[in-house]
């Protein structure tokens, strides 16, 4: 279980979010925090995407490293070994992204001199389902002493082999510590690709082409001014980027192009088309074509999200989506709930953040009918509930933000309550 700890934030004194669910809710009032807590998460799997963090103290390896000096070869079980390395990995992650708050905001450093932000995997045989994601073998080399690693799966054991000259500690602990760095990046930045959908999104939907917006690394450069050059906040420009890359894959049909239909069929009543130039036009069911100026509030907010699903989504992403009920009414909200639970359910990790008591209840009403839950039969009945659509709760976590904090909801059976 992988927890991100977040404590004086903005408005937030204190969060701790299981990032481990497969999806995430955060509700409650505005200024109470919901949006800092996402672009942290947002930032966090930024961070594990790019891979650039720097390289942890493995001090936990220590005996491998003693070990290695003596006996060139040696078997250890592929998991203690990951298990060993990930917790500092996750701290080093942690390190990376607290260092870029500035970036991530777009907001001075000032306002974040409190901030702390802490990285912990707390329920290690979660490791097991990554394990998969890593390369088979690896070899280093530093001052003549060469270092191989390889993976059997099949006895899920990790082969250590040490050639070249006789190494000294600090030799061996470099080539160890960079090693398992370079097999837990390359496992984690696999995993994951964030999708954000921030509230500036209908903004860009309409003004996209001509934006100037340019994506920043996360990762300062020692070079750059410790002041932020961006107007924006990172997933504001991210979001521009998104929107850029999908111009790009028009031809494809993705993984959940039949989702991006059903939220064409039941929430805008039409089909969004894209260019190659960014361009969003929308055809209602009944109209004429229209450019995203002239198209509806709530075809402005989701126009991106279908072009997202139809030509883009695949399940390594994470899909991070603030305010979702924007301009809908009530049963498009709810059906807009379902169709994400689709979406989630189809293996994307999603994390929405909203104020909407219609989106809240409805994730609630999917756990009830997931859980079989005595009351499950009436509401199919009522509603239509259907089988991929279904949540259980040990899917989702739910966070009330309230005040100064972000308190945990129990879910169970019987859904929530916010």
């Amino acid at each position: 279980m992988t927890r991100i700890q977040v404590a004086n934030l903005g408005v937030l004194r204190q969060a701790d979010i299981d990032l481990d669910r497969r999806v995430l809710l955060f509700c409650g009032p505005d200024s109470t925090g919901k949006s800092y807590a996402a672009t942290t998460v947002f930032g966090f799997y930024r961070v594990l995407s790019e891979g650039t963090a720097a390289l942890p103290d493995l001090s936990e390896m220590e005996p491998l490293v003693e070990n290695l000096i003596h006996e060139r070869e040696i078997v250890r079980p592929l998991e203690e070994c990951y298990l060993e390395a990930l917790q500092p990995m996750l701290a080093s992650f942690g390190q990376e992204l607290q260092a870029n708050l500035v970036t991530l905001f777009g907001t001075p450093q000032e306002r974040f001199a409190e901030t702390e932000i802490h990285l912990r995997c707390l329920n290690p045989p979660m490791a097991r389902a990554h394990l998969h994601a890593l390369p088979l073998s690896l070899q280093r080399m530093v001052d003549g002493v060469s270092l191989r690693v390889s993976l059997d799966w099949h006895d899920n054991q990790i082969r250590w082999v040490r050639s070249g000259r006789e190494p000294n500690p600090r030799i061996l602990r470099r080539l160890v510590s960079n090693i398992m760095s370079e097999f837990i990046s390359w496992c984690l930045s696999g995993m994951v690709r964030p999708a954000v959908f921030p509230v500036e999104r209908m903004a860009i939907a309409v003004f996209g082409r001509d934006l100037p917006l340019q994506p920043e690394s996360l990762v300062r450069r020692a070079q750059q001014s410790e002041t932020p050059t961006q107007t924006y906040s990172l997933a504001t420009y991210e979001h521009d980027r998104l929107l850029e890359r999908l111009a790009q894959y028009l031809d494809d049909r993705g993984e959940l192009a039949d989702l991006a239909e059903e939220m064409e069929r039941r929430v805008l009543r039409g089909t969004v088309r894209i260019s190659d130039v960014k361009e969003l036009s929308f055809v209602p069911d009944h109209g004429r074509p229209v450019t995203m100026m002239m198209a509806g509030p709530v075809v402005k907010s989701l126009a991106v999200m279908v072009a997202y699903l139809r030509h883009m989504a695949s399940d390594t992403d994470v899909l991070i989506v603030e305010d979702p009920e924007m301009n809908l009414q009530p049963e498009m909200r709810r059906s807009l709930a379902r169709i994400l639970a689709k979406v989630a359910n189809r293996g994307i990790k999603l994390l929405i953040s909203t104020h909407s008591k219609e989106i809240a209840d409805e994730f609630s009403d999917l756990v009830l009918v997931g859980s079989g839950h005595p009351k499950a039969k009436k509401l199919i009945r009522r509603f239509g509930y259907r089988e991929e659509e279904n949540l259980k709760p040990e899917d989702i976590g739910v966070y009330l933000f309230q005040g100064d904090r972000a308190d945990s909801v129990p879910v169970g059976p019987g859904g929530f309550t916010v």
